[in-house]
């Protein structure tokens, strides 16, 4: 499984254009793969990327988003996002319950039928 740094964006980007620019660049700086996906920025990495490089890649990834979205600061943004995903991760847990997996900290599954998850 390669490591992945996925972070939601508070709402649609006011210049969509620009922002896939800046991911493009984003993508050849780090050598990975850096993709708007509706409301959420996915940036995929090399296997090999260590806990240490995901969280480089997350920190840089947050800096950019800030450029792009007042409600984003480098100084809330740990703490605004940290809170948006464990919320999220709670709001999972209680629909889905048995069928709702942690595979990792930004990596959640959930089993929608005896042979189907997402």
């Amino acid at each position: 499984q390669f490591p992945e740094v996925r972070i939601h964006l508070p709402h649609a980007p006011s210049d969509v254009a620009k922002l896939k620019a800046d991911l493009a660049a984003f993508s050849r700086r780090f050598r990975a793969s850096a993709n708007l996906h509706m409301l959420e920025v996915i940036v995929g990495l090399q296997k090999e990327a260590g806990d240490n490089v995901v969280e480089h890649v997350r920190t840089e990834l947050e800096h950019l988003l800030a450029s792009h979205f007042a409600e984003i600061s480098p100084d809330n943004v740990n703490n605004g996002f940290m809170k948006q995903r464990e919320e999220e991760r709670e709001s999972l847990q209680a629909i889905y319950g048995s069928d709702f997996q942690v595979l990792c900290e930004t990596d959640w599954q959930v089993k929608l039928l005896s042979d189907t998850t997402l």
